[in-house]
């Protein structure tokens, strides 16, 4: 993971709360670089649907 604004890899988590009925975890992080704070959602996915869509949305795998 890297800082949006400085693409610095250092990084320090700041608060995380955990969404057990979505099997979401939501974390807070700070820059360590640049004190730029932002914000993580982790969340648990299908190998083969998460590839899928992963494919068909990303800007970088679209042939348009």
């Amino acid at each position: 993971m890297i800082c949006p604004k400085c693409k610095s890899a250092r990084l320090g988590v700041m608060d995380s709360v955990d969404d057990n009925d979505a099997n979401e975890t939501y974390r807070k992080r700070k820059c360590l670089e640049c004190g730029n704070i932002f914000f993580t959602v982790e969340f648990e996915a299908e190998v083969m649907s998460f590839i899928d869509n992963w494919n068909k949305y990303h800007r970088s795998t679209n042939k348009t």
